[in-house]
């Protein structure tokens, strides 16, 4: 895997560490009652605004990502040449071998994506120095992150089965306040994501 697209793969890892506690929900039922309960807030919206932009600038910024890309154009060129000298092959040895030793430094990121609950992900974060940082900074904690974020799929969900008039009654557990907020706030959300878009795309 290069370095560009496992950047690619941890900034989506970032992204998607909220979610996996809805989706092993059947496994955690605590977990999924608590997203259930948390009720979506502006204020709550713009620390999760501000954490995730910390998470992507903190990735394309980190210096272990930096390095990747320096070593992945030395690989390149050396990969590139059909008369590659013994030290030219010793040296495209050593080189993939620090990008193994980066790409094992930062798998944290994968871990908290592939977290089955809601203090998994808080542990996960707490462990790698970078994200711990990026939601200190934006005063939310990784488990309220992951709440809000989850809160939102479940509403967005249900908004849009509404919207589409293939649901015909809302489910009695239903957040409806949830709903609400998904359906007045759609722009803003459709509009941070936009500025993520631009954002991941933008060189460091």
């Amino acid at each position: 895997m290069t370095g560009r697209k496992f950047l690619s793969v941890l900034i989506f890892a970032a992204l998607s560490v909220a979610l996996s506690p809805v989706l092993a929900a059947q496994s955690n039922e605590a977990d999924f009652k608590e997203i259930q309960a948390y009720r979506l807030t502006m204020p709550a919206f713009k620390q999760v605004m501000a954490a995730t932009r910390n998470l992507l600038t903190g990735i394309k910024n980190d210096p272990r990502f930096q390095r990747l890309e320096q070593l992945e154009a030395e690989v390149e060129e050396l990969e590139d040449k059909s008369d590659r000298t013994a030290a030219e092959s010793d040296r495209l040895d050593k080189l993939k071998d620090e990008i193994r030793s980066i790409e094992a430094s930062v798998r944290v990121l994968g871990a908290a994506a592939a977290a089955e609950s809601l203090s998994d992900i808080d542990a996960a974060a707490q462990k790698d120095p970078m994200m711990a940082a990026a939601f200190k900074s934006a005063g939310i904690s990784a488990r309220d992150y992951a709440k809000f974020m989850g809160a939102y799929l479940q509403a967005t969900m249900i908004e849009n089965l509404r919207k589409s008039g293939t649901l015909k009654e809302l489910p009695k557990n239903v957040n409806l306040d949830n709903v609400r907020f998904v359906a007045e706030h759609q722009a803003e959300f459709e509009q941070f994501i936009d500025e993520l878009e631009a954002l991941e795309k933008k060189e460091p």
